[in-house]
């Protein structure tokens, strides 16, 4: 992965806003591969979120309680994670890791501070991201999605058990916004080298923001591997308040799992916050 030339990001810090400075902190943060997250530990941290999660309605953590905890094929490729929920900052962060260097596919757009070096563009990358959007019951409506279709939950976790998310194609330094957030595990499976940033901000404001699109086909709930739970197929059976609590219990989550060395969580909402765990 491409990292951030000292002179360049400590100018960027003088000349835009602090978060920058943290995140280039991340970066040299060395990750211990040896440590990674304790079995037993992501074992724990699966079932309380699970338990969470059916309190709100009972079965919706089923499909986290249940997952094996494994991937088909892992990476120690050195990429960065934008584990947080759309609408809180995302494509933000993205702009940042582009403007340092970092080549950023945000939903189905490259950023990159110049144009990308490798002529990529974001007909190459929607390779990676539409199947997955797809899967999950969602849409990309600018793309084809008639040899896609959505074949049920238990299809989508079939796929999603089979799919290799090291296929990510390797010019990409950083991912962010959909669907990142609700394929988090596993991501953090796949690359356990992985820089976690997790964007965030006060529930209750993000559930009215995501609120303002309550049908969208490309906007899931709040959950991980949320297979065929768009806000469209879900209208009306989730109010404001059991949003936010899947919201709170995803966060709660993504600090759960990542080891404390490889986390940064940020508040774009709040310029006040943003630590380093």
């Amino acid at each position: 992965m491409m990292t951030p030339a000292s002179r360049s990001s400590t100018s960027l810090c003088h000349r835009t806003v602090p978060w920058c400075c943290l995140i280039a902190i991340l970066f040299a943060v060395r990750v211990n591969l040896t440590q990674g997250t304790d079995s037993a530990l992501l074992r724990d941290c699966a079932e309380r979120y699970a338990d969470g999660l059916d309190q709100i309605r009972a079965g919706l953590g089923a499909q986290i309680r249940f997952h094996p905890l494994t991937v088909s094929a892992s990476s120690r490729r050195d990429i960065v994670l934008g584990a947080g929920s759309g609408r809180t900052g995302t494509l933000s962060l993205a702009q940042i890791l582009a403007r340092l260097g970092l080549l950023t596919l945000h939903w189905t757009e490259l950023l990159h501070e110049s144009f990308p070096p490798t002529g990529m563009s974001s007909l190459d990358a929607v390779s990676w991201t539409l199947p997955l959007v797809r899967m999950l019951g969602g849409e990309v409506y600018w793309a084809s999605t008639s040899s896609l279709p959505y074949r049920g939950a238990a299809m989508c976790q079939a796929q999603l058990r089979l799919f290799n998310f090291t296929s990510l194609p390797r010019y990409i330094d950083a991912l962010t916004d959909t669907p990142v957030a609700e394929l988090f595990l596993d991501l953090l499976l796949s690359f356990p080298a992985a820089k976690v940033i997790l964007t965030t901000r006060p529930a209750g404001d993000w559930a009215a923001s995501r609120l303002q699109e309550p049908t969208a086909r490309n906007v899931f709930l709040p959950i991980q591997e949320p297979c065929g739970l768009t806000f469209q197929s879900t209208f009306g059976n989730f109010n404001a308040s059991y949003l936010a609590r899947m919201f709170e219990l995803n966060n709660a989550f993504v600090r759960c799992v990542v080891p404390p060395s490889q986390l940064l969580e940020i508040d774009f909402f709040d310029m006040s916050s943003g630590s380093i765990s």
